[in-house]
């Protein structure tokens, strides 16, 4: 069975668990996958925004048929998990706001912030 990769850079849950991570230590890791220096400043950029409180998404960077919205939750000795929800691109766009704000709401209250 082939093995399967989910990268950080291209999935919600991967730049749901970056952000989590000081700027310093997600551009190490992002930099190597990415190489571009423009690359790797847009999601140093995205991985702002998503600890500023924004969902972090997949919008078919992963697989073009494949969306995703998530968030990252720190466990009790701050290991770092993600929870993701993917949905079919073909309907991704449609449910993107409800799902958003009852992704929101399972976030808010379920992981308090410190």
């Amino acid at each position: 069975m082939g093995r399967l990769r989910f990268p950080l850079t291209t999935t919600a849950n991967g730049k749901a668990a970056l952000a989590e991570l000081s700027e310093t230590s997600a551009r190490a890791l992002i930099s190597v996958e990415l190489g571009s220096e423009d690359r790797t400043n847009a999601l140093l950029d995205e991985l702002r925004r998503i600890r500023d409180g924004e969902i972090a998404t997949d919008l078919g960077e992963h697989s073009e048929e494949i969306c995703a919205l998530g968030f990252s939750v720190l466990g009790p000795n701050n290991e770092i998990a993600a929870i993701s929800v993917p949905v079919p691109s073909s309907r991704f766009y449609r449910i993107r706001a409800d799902l958003t704000k009852k992704l929101n709401r399972i976030r808010d209250t379920e992981t308090p912030k410190s």
